[in-house]
């Protein structure tokens, strides 16, 4: 749908028109004769001169023309090409005479360029309110038009591409090289600011009759520059070389940002064939279109015609497809270095340049066909339908916030309303960031939307919103690293070297690339740390510790360096059990066995352990047993001559709760002992509470207590039974009184039998001393 239309010009013929757009409207050059009218601006009279001049003006999107600048020389002067990037406006044009004037939209001079020939290649930039900001050209030795000049801006340069005769100089900058052929390939960037030569590379011609002619120049991906045009006989750029077949045929340069030469590519054909435009993508694409008799050889899709002469455009790709690098600036410094371990090359801080495409699709969620998400753009899709859909995409890398990653998608044509996606980015699955916005598309055919990454990415989850159309997604695409050719800085840079030596702390290095105003600057912290300080590890609380029963701290002081982690070892570190903290402090609880415990404090610099913090774990006290008295007395019953006795618990204590009695052992003096109802008469072990029956006599107890330790305390006791019950005669004898005969004084006595008892035993004996007694009496 058209929204305006203007018409440019009076009465005289107005030619040639060519036009640029941008973000905020419509720049157009072109040549008039006469004088000039468009909107409330009309060419002044210096330029009335019935030659060809030149008119450049700007619209903006309603179609009103906002303003008019025109120039021009004495002679016929020819418009051709036009660049805009809503900042700026590059014209570049011939001039026919050496001196060449512009004149402001109120007809005043803006100011004259002049050069020592005609019909030189001239370049003027503007700003978007007709400022003129400079004017520059390159000779055209040879007074005549041998090619046109060719622009397109960039947000670091001005490029400039077409052909002249041979001896040519680039105002500001170098000669042509030598050649020999009718006119000579020129490509040069020129600076914004001032018009002048960053750099030039001139193509030159090495036989008579050559031509070497640009006829059109574009920017792609990541600043490199395209141009595209027509050769004849031998031709030469840098160290490349290229024979036509036959009359004039086409090649495609590829220049880097620097000026060096990327790649060239001819079509050659016997007949003739011209390329006349090219444009580019962010994707590495580069497209051309021409003109060609009869056919045209693009390598690997040969076109035909019918007729004489026909158009045809051609599709080429300039390495990966992938968007360009965001921030080709990025780069990962090491966390950490050594001030002491000498200096490091950044090349290797620098991010290797990385394509890729999802490898995978660990969850479809709702997506149909999911595995066509996988790999390079091929026509197949997953279909996502609306409705709160989604479908999570493994990358394969890690991709840098802050770059772009690129879908390539479309509307289901049956769909009445857009497709709309939210994206998530994660790491690892865990954690998701939502982009800053939705994306969109009411495109039935394949388009690419660039997605700004919120976070580092190696997973990305695409879900449509509610009221969605179904969505078909074919790849995602992304490119990421860093760009060489920049600059470092920061302190111990010095070129492409940073030296720590000196520093401490949290360093700033930056490395720029490109330059202003479309400098990519990114800045980061390096930490420079002078060699650990490995420690004291110290045990609190001090002493010796009961095995199985104790706790308590280890802590570092007096490091520097961070705490890798802590080992344990109860071999002198022969071997050792690897404890995962990082703290300064840790704990121990309930060891078995002595322990030592160290850390290891490390840096960039090394690695070192701390000095050893023991824990001494034993017992060498003994317990303390409640013994019974040393000796206990017992008297036998009347009914019999054995008393019951029961072992007594032994009670005991230790220092470290660990006790383990041996049992009572009893020592028997050979006097019989009941144990249980079984008669003993030789040493047992008992424990407490055993229900003993003892005979008269004593008898030896001792009961040993043993700690965890082995120490261990002894009880000894004695247990004596005695017999108070005396024994029993029989039948005591009675009273006699015996008489001596006359012949002696004599008289014999007939010892009676006595007979006794005894509540023990028949064990009893007589007493003879009253019979004795009265002997010695009588």
């Amino acid at each position: 749908m058209f929204l305006w239309a203007q018409r440019i010009g009076n009465v005289n013929e107005d030619t040639n028109p060519r036009l640029a757009a941008d973000g905020n409207g419509v720049c157009l050059i072109g040549n008039f004769s006469g004088s000039l009218t468009a909107g409330a601006f009309t060419s002044p009279a210096a330029l009335n001169n019935g030659t060809t001049k030149v008119f450049l003006g700007r619209y903006n999107t309603t179609g009103a023309l906002q303003w008019m600048v025109t120039g021009g020389s004495t002679l016929n002067d020819e418009a051709h090409n036009v660049a805009s990037d809503g900042g700026r406006i590059l014209a570049g044009y011939i001039s026919g005479h050496s001196t060449f004037t512009w004149y402001n939209p109120g007809g005043a001079s803006l100011g004259s360029n002049s050069s020592g020939s005609h019909y030189d290649h001239r370049f003027a930039l503007f700003n978007t309110t007709a400022n003129l900001q400079w004017v520059t050209h390159i000779v055209e030795p040879g007074n005549s038009i041998v090619g046109y000049p060719n622009v397109t801006l960039g947000c670091d340069g001005a490029y400039i591409s077409g052909a002249v005769s041979p001896g040519s100089v680039v105002a500001g900058g170098t000669a042509a090289i030598g050649s020999s052929g009718t006119n000579m390939l020129y490509v040069s960037r020129l600076a914004l600011d001032t018009g002048l030569p960053f750099w030039t590379q001139w193509g030159s011609t090495t036989a008579n009759g050559s031509s070497f002619n640009g006829r059109d120049i574009a920017l792609g991906r990541n600043g490199t520059v395209h141009v595209t045009g027509t050769f004849e006989g031998s031709i030469g750029i840098g160290a490349l070389a290229f024979n036509a077949l036959d009359k004039e045929d086409i090649f495609v340069l590829t220049l880097r940002p620097n000026g060096l030469i990327g790649l060239m590519e001819t079509i050659v054909m016997n007949d003739e064939q011209f390329a006349y435009g090219i444009a580019a993508d962010g994707l590495g694409g580069v497209a051309i279109a021409g003109a060609y008799e009869n056919s045209v050889a693009v390598p690997g899709f040969p076109v035909a015609s019918s007729s004489d002469e026909s158009a045809f455009v051609a599709h080429a790709l300039v390495g990966a497809r992938a968007p360009a690098i965001g921030n080709p600036s990025n780069f990962i410094p090491p966390a950490e270095v050594c001030s002491t371990n000498g200096s490091h090359g950044l090349a290797d801080w620098m991010l290797p340049q990385t394509t890729g495409n999802a490898v995978d699709v660990p969850v479809p969620g709702g997506a149909a066909n999911h595995t066509a998400l996988i790999g390079q753009p091929d026509g197949a899709f997953a279909s996502l339908p609306g409705g709160v859909q989604s479908v999570l995409v493994d990358l394969g890398a890690m991709v840098p916030l802050g770059e772009v990653v690129v879908m390539r998608w479309r509307l289901n044509s049956m769909s009445a309303v857009p497709a709309a996606v939210n994206m998530f980015a994660s790491a690892d699955q865990s954690g998701w960031t939502p982009a800053a916005t939705a994306y969109s598309t009411f495109s039935s055919a394949f388009v690419y939307t660039a997605m700004t990454l919120p976070a580092n990415a190696r997973y990305l989850r695409i879900s449509t919103t509610p009221g969605s159309g179904t969505c078909e997604i074919d790849a995602f695409m992304y490119q990421f690293g860093t760009l060489s050719g920049g600059t470092w800085s920061g302190p111990g840079v010095s070129g492409s070297t940073f030296n720590p030596a000196g520093l401490t702390g949290p360093i700033s290095i930056t490395y720029t690339y490109g330059t202003a105003p479309c400098q990519s600057i990114t800045t980061k912290n390096v930490l420079v740390s002078e060699p650990p300080v490995p420690g004291t590890a110290s045990v609190s609380p001090t002493g010796i510790r009961c095995p199985g029963s104790n706790n308590g701290t280890i802590t570092l002081t007096g490091h520097s360096g961070s705490i890798i982690g802590w080992e344990k070892s109860s071999t002198g570190f022969a071997s050792s059990f690897p404890i995962l903290s990082t703290s300064s402090t840790i704990s121990f609880l309930n060891l078995a066995q002595t322990t030592s415990y160290r850390a290891w404090i490390g840096n960039a610099c090394d690695t070192l352990p701390s000095t050893v913090a023991t824990v001494e774990v034993g017992d060498t006290v003994a317990p303390v047993a409640s013994c019974p008295p040393p000796i206990t007395i017992l008297y036998v019953p009347d009914t019999g001559c054995f008393v019951p006795y029961t072992t007594p618990f032994i009670l005991s204590t230790d220092n470290c709760l660990s006790l383990n009695g041996s049992g009572i052992v009893i020592s028997g003096p050979g006097i019989i002992i009941d144990i249980d109802g079984v008669p003993v008469d030789q040493d047992a072990n008992l424990g407490g509470g055993a229900a003993l029956l003892l005979g008269i006599g004593t008898h030896s107890f001792t009961d040993t207590v043993f700690d965890g330790s082995g120490n261990f305390d002894v009880c000894s006791w004695s247990v004596e039974v005695r017999d108070t019950i005396a024994p029993v005669f029989a039948a005591c004898p009675p009273t006699d009184t015996l008489y001596t005969s006359s012949a002696s004084c004599l008289t014999q006595l007939i010892w009676p039998v006595l007979e006794s008892s005894d509540n023990c035993d028949d064990d009893t004996e007589s007493d003879y001393r009253t019979w004795l007694e009265d002997l010695r009496n009588g």
